[in-house]
């Protein structure tokens, strides 16, 4: 097993294990889909704290293994999560993992 197998096994047996952190979401319009994620608005708080005023209500920061994404999500796109509409505004990816946030979009 290599370096990145045992990185991905670590995010899916510890960081998005469901009887610890992570819960299970649905993403996704037409074809929805059931992922595992965990998210983290007090993060998001934290960081855009300066910005608070301007920090869209319904935003959200997520953190989710790419390895349950079809394609990676593009930024500027229109994301179904929870039944919800959102635009994705900010993306990273690293050792498998996206953080994605995405605020409230009012267009459907």
């Amino acid at each position: 097993m290599g370096f990145k197998d045992v990185i991905q096994n670590d995010l899916e047996q510890t960081f998005f294990n469901e009887e610890e952190f992570a819960d299970k979401h649905t993403w996704g319009d037409r074809v929805k889909r059931t992922i595992t994620a965990i998210v983290d608005d007090d993060v998001l708080v934290e960081k855009y704290s300066s910005e608070f005023d301007l920090l869209p209500k319904g935003s959200h920061l997520v953190y989710a293994s790419a390895s349950q994404f079809l394609s990676k999500p593009k930024i500027g796109s229109v994301i179904f999560f929870d039944g919800a509409t959102y635009t994705l505004d900010e993306m990273h990816e690293e050792m498998g993992m996206y953080a994605l946030f995405f605020s409230r979009s009012t267009t459907r």
